[in-house]
C-alpha cells in the first residue's frame, strides 16, 4: 500500500524588520515571540531599539535551511508517554526505512523508503504486522548473517488502571505477551523466533505501572554478537547476553538474562534510555543509562562482564528526570559528548540548582571517563518537558545542531490530580543551531519550522530523500485528537511526522560524506565503531555507530558528516570495537558514500 504524505500547515514565520518596533518582537535571536518583552512603541522612542535589532541579527543570522513537515501516518499508540521509532536500511537498498510500534489491536507499521522520502507500508507483506501492543523497536543483526533482524519491546502499562475504557485497555495490550520479541529476517520475510532463542519473560511478570523504555545493542560480552539492553521505567532493566544460551544443537544464537547485572538490578528506578559505547577507551563496550528520579548510571565494563558504576566519579550522576539521550561531538574535539533531556525548572537538587537539560562535555583523560556539565553555558538548558533528542548537522557546515521534542500529559487517572501543567501539553519543540567556535547555540525552532506543539516522544535524524541533508523524524501524540479530560476513555492519536530539510537559498552549498563502518564478510553495521574525519582547520568531526538512542528510538548506522564550505579533509579514521587496529582512509571523496570494512565477524562459540 502506498503511503501518502499529508502536508501540514506551515509553522515558520517570515523574518521582517519590526515596523515602528510596536507590539511584540520577532527577533531571530529569540525565536519565539512569547519569550520576548514588549518592544518600544516607536522608532522615535528608541534608537536603542535599532541597536538591539542589529545586535540580534548579527548573532542570529537567518539559518540556511528550513523544515517542511509532512505526516506519514496517524495511529493509536500504547497508553502512557508515547512510543518510539526504529529507522534502518532493513532491505539493504541504500535508504532508511521506518518501523513504528503501535498500541494493542492495531498492526505495527513498516514504511519501506522508495528512495525519495516517500514510502510504501509493507508490514503485512513481510510478516511484521503484529497487532499485539508494542512500545519500542530495534534493528540488529542478532546472528551475524548480514541482514537486520527486529527486536520489539512491549509492556502492558495502564491495563488495570481504574476507570479506563475498554478501548484504552485494548490499546494497553495483554500482560501475557512476551516483553521482548525477536523477528528474524529470512528470504521470505520475517518470522517470530522469540521463544526459540530463550526470550520467555512476559509483560505481566512486571506490573501495569511498568513502562517500557528504550532498547540498545552492542557487543558488551566480547563474543562477536550484539547484546541487548532493555531499559524500563519503574522496574528493573534487563541485559540480554548473546551467545551464552544455545538451542537447536548449537546452530543458532540465544540469550541469557541478567548476566553481569548484579549491581544494576539493585537499583530499581525510571530507566529510560541506555547508550552502549567504549567510554574509557579500553576496547570494551560500556553502558550509560538515563535514570528518572534517581542518579544516572555509567557502567564501565571491567572484563568478564564485571560492570562497575562510575557515574559519581565521571560527573554524570544527576538525579533529576533524565529521559532522552543524544550522543554527539558538538565541540569537534574528537570524543563523544552527551545531551540529556529533562524537565525544565521542575525540581532542585541538594545544591539548590533547578533542573534543566544536561550537556555533558567529554573531558576524559588517560582512560578515565570524565564529563563537565555545560548546558546553561551553551544555551541548551531549556526545552520544556523534554523527551527525544538528536544531534544533526542540518546545514552541513561542519558542526552539530540539536533538535529536541517535548511536551507531556499522560492519561488522567480518576481521583488523582492533573499530573502535568497545561504549558507542558502545548510546549514547542526546540531546535538549537550550533554557532561554532565556542559561540554556543541559538534556539531557532520557529525560524526553521521545528516548533510544533504536539506531545513529542521519539526523534531521530536521517536523510530520507537522498539529497545529502539530514531530515528529522518524530513520533508525537496529538493533544487536539482527544481532550485531556476525556483521554482516560478514548485513546489519543499519535503522529509519525517527517521534517524534510530544505535549503532556504541563502547558502545552497552542500558538502558532505557518508561513512558506513561494517564488519568484513557479513557487511553487518559495526556497532560501537567511531569514525573521525580530520579537517585541515584542526577540527575533528566524530560520529558513533549506535543501535538505540534519543528516547526509545534508533537512527541508521550510516554516519553523516557535513564538511563545511572551505575546510579540506585530511583523512578518515575508523576505530573498531575491541582491540583491532583503526582503519585509515586518506582519499575521502566529497558528496559520496564510503563503506569501510573492519574486522571479520568472529564467534568465539564457533557457530555460524
Amino acid at each position: 500500500m502506498a503511503a501518502r504524505l499529508k502536508n501540514d500547515p506551515a509553522q515558520t514565520a517570515p523574518i521582517s524588520f519590526p515596523q515602528g518596533f510596536s507590539g511584540l518582537c520577532s527577533l531571530p535571536l529569540i525565536g519565539r515571540c512569547r519569550r520576548v518583552r514588549p518592544c518600544l512603541s516607536s522608532l522615535a522612542a528608541s534608537a536603542a531599539g535599532v541597536l538591539l535589532w542589529v545586535w540580534s541579527a548579527s548573532l542570529a543570522a537567518a539559518p540556511a535551511f528550513e523544515f517542511q513537515a509532512v505526516t506519514i501516518a496517524i495511529y493509536t499508540p500504547s497508553p502512557g508517554m508515547g512510543t518510539g521509532v526504529a529507522v534502518a536500511d532493513f532491505d539493504s537498498d541504500g535508504d532508511p526505512d521506518i518501523f513504528v510500534p503501535t498500541g494493542g489491536g492495531e498492526a505495527n507499521l513498516l514504511f519501506r523508503n522508495r528512495g525519495d522520502g516517500t514510502f510504501d507500508e509493507v508490514a503485512a507483506e513481510i510478516g511484521l504486522a503484529d497487532s499485539r501492543q508494542a512500545r519500542v523497536g530495534l534493528w540488529v543483526d542478532y546472528d551475524g548473517d548480514g541482514d537486520l533482524d527486529l527486536f520489539v519491546g512491549r509492556d502492558c502499562h495502564a491495563t488495570d488502571f481504574d476507570g479506563i475504557s475498554a478501548a484504552l485497555a485494548a490499546a494497553a495490550g495483554s500482560c501475557t505477551v512476551p516483553v521482548l520479541s525477536l523477528y528474524e529476517q529470512t528470504p521470505d520475510g520475517f518470522i517470530d523466533i522469540t521463544q526459540s532463542v530463550g526470550l520467555f519473560t512476559t509483560a505481566g511478570s512486571l506490573n501495569s505501572v511498568y513502562h517500557a523504555g528504550g532498547l540498545s545493542a552492542a557487543d558488551v560480552s566480547g563474543d562477536g554478537l550484539p547484546d541487548i539492553y532493555f531499559a524500563r521505567w519503574q522496574t528493573l532493566p534487563e541485559l540480554y547476553i548473546s551467545d551464552t544460551l544455545f538451542i537447536e544443537g548449537g546452530e543458532a544464537a540465544g540469550y541469557s538474562l541478567g548476566s553481569g547485572l548484579t549491581n544494576i538490578a539493585q537499583s530499581e528506578a525510571g530507566h529510560w534510555q541506555a547508550l552502549m559505547h567504549d567510554f574509557d577507551g579500553d576496547g570494551r563496550v560500556d553502558i550509560f543509562v538515563n535514570v528518572d528520579f534517581k542518579k544516572n548510571q555509567l557502567w564501565i565494563n571491567d572484563q568478564n562482564l564485571n560492570l562497575i558504576d562510575v557515574a559519581d566519579e565521571a560527573g554524570t550522576d544527576s538525579d533529576w528526570n533524565e529521559m532522552g539521550l543524544a550522543p554527539g561531538d558538538y565541540d569537534n574535539d574528537g570524543d563523544i559528548d552527551l545531551f540529556i533531556t529533562n524537565i525544565h525548572d521542575w525540581q532542585a537538587d541538594v545544591r539548590g540548582e533547578v533542573s534543566h537539560n544536561l550537556l555533558y562535555r567529554n573531558d576524559s583523560i588517560g582512560g578515565a571517563a570524565g564529563f563537565t556539565e555545560r548546558a546553561m553555558a551553551a544555551g541548551v538548558d531549556d526545552a520544556g518537558w523534554g523527551w527525544g533528542a538528536t544531534w544533526l548537522d542540518a546545514d552541513n557546515d561542519g558542526d552539530l545542531d540539536l533538535a529536541v521534542t517535548n511536551g507531556y500529559c499522560e492519561i488522567p487517572i480518576p481521583d488523582e490530580d492533573r499530573y502535568c501543567e497545561a504549558v507542558h501539553e502545548r510546549d514547542h519543540s526546540r531546535f538549537f543551531e550550533n554557532r561554532g567556535e565556542g559561540n554556543g547555540f541559538v534556539e531557532v525552532g520557529e525560524l526553521v519550522g521545528f516548533d510544533d506543539t504536539l506531545i513529542g516522544a521519539g526523534l531521530i535524524a536521517a536523510d530520507f530523500d537522498g539529497d545529502g541533508r539530514l531530515d528529522l523524524l518524530q513520533t508525537a501524540i496529538d493533544p487536539d485528537s482527544v481532550p485531556w479530560e476525556e483521554s482516560s476513555q478514548t485513546p489519543r492519536d499519535e503522529r509519525l511526522r517527517l521534517y524534510l530539510n530544505r535549503s532556504t537559498g541563502i547558502s545552497s552549498d552542500v558538502r558532505y560524506a557518508w561513512i558506513r563502518p561494517v564488519l568484513a564478510d557479513s557487511g553487518t553495521p559495526a556497532l560501537g565503531a567511531v569514525a573521525r574525519i580530520y579537517m585541515n582547520n584542526g577540527e575533528i568531526l566524530t560520529r558513533l555507530v549506535t543501535a538505540g538512542e534519543s528516547w526509545m528510538s534508533q537512527s541508521p548506522a550510516s554516519l553523516h558528516f557535513g564538511l563545511g564550505a572551505t575546510a579540506e579533509v585530511e583523512r578518515l579514521e575508523v576505530e573498531w570495537p575491541g582491540d583491532d587496529a583503526a582503519s585509515i582512509v586518506e582519499d575521502v571523496a566529497i558528496n559520496s558514500d564510503i563503506t569501510v570494512e573492519g574486522p571479520e565477524t568472529m564467534f568465539e562459540s564457533g557457530f555460524e
